[in-house]
Parts: structure tokens; sequence; C-alpha cells
């Protein structure tokens, strides 16, 4: 339990993700949709070009490493809001199935996790 409290992601794909489609559900007569779960990938869409580039351009031209660990740290952080935000959208989309497809999903994520630390 100490864990998911101190898990930074938590707020951004817990409760704002929840939030955000319970308010588009009521602004959809409440009509719940799963595509309501992919507006917070947004910012995931926005942030990870800025940090690659931040990672990239710092590292070229020798910046200062504090500058790189943000970069490293803020991809990481990204790379896990999508991730959870990608099950969500799995639960949300494919609810007969999901019990089947999300260990599918898991032992592809993992898979990709593990050959990136060779690529």
């Amino acid at each position: 339990m100490l864990i998911l409290i101190n898990n930074p992601r938590i707020p951004y794909t817990g409760r704002f993700s929840d939030w955000l489609v319970i308010r588009l559900s009521r602004r959809n007569d409440g009509i719940m949709e799963a595509e309501f779960r992919l507006w917070p990938f947004a910012i995931c869409v926005i942030a990870t070009p800025g940090f690659l580039m931040l990672w990239g351009i710092g590292a070229a031209h020798h910046i200062h490493w504090f500058a790189l660990l943000v970069a490293m740290a803020g991809l990481g952080f990204i790379n896990s809001c999508g991730v959870t935000l990608s099950i969500n959208y799995l639960i949300d989309s494919y609810h007969n199935i999901s019990a089947d497809a999300l260990p599918t999903v898991i032992i592809i994520r993992n898979t990709m996790a593990f050959a990136l630390g060779y690529g």
C-alpha cells in the first residue's frame, strides 16, 4: 500500500483520468465511451519529444548532468503513465476479454523493456 501512496503517476493516471472520463461522460448525455481515456495521452505526446530533445541536444552539447537527469526522469515518468493509461484504455475498450488481453499486453511490454536495454 505504501508503494501506491508514494507513486507520483497515481494522481495523473488515476484520479485525473477518471475525473476527465466522468466529466466527458456527463457532457455526452451520461454515456461513457472508451475513447475518453485517450485524452490524457495528449500530455504524453507533447512531453515525450521534449524530453527526448533535451536528452539528445543536451548530450551532444555537453550540458550539465542535471538536465540529462531531468530528461531521463521525465521519460521514465511519461513512459509509466503511457503504460498505465493504455491498460486503462484496454480494460474500457475490451471489457469482456480484458482478463485474457491484459497478460498479453504485460508480456509484450516486458519483452520490449528487456529488448530496449540491449538496443
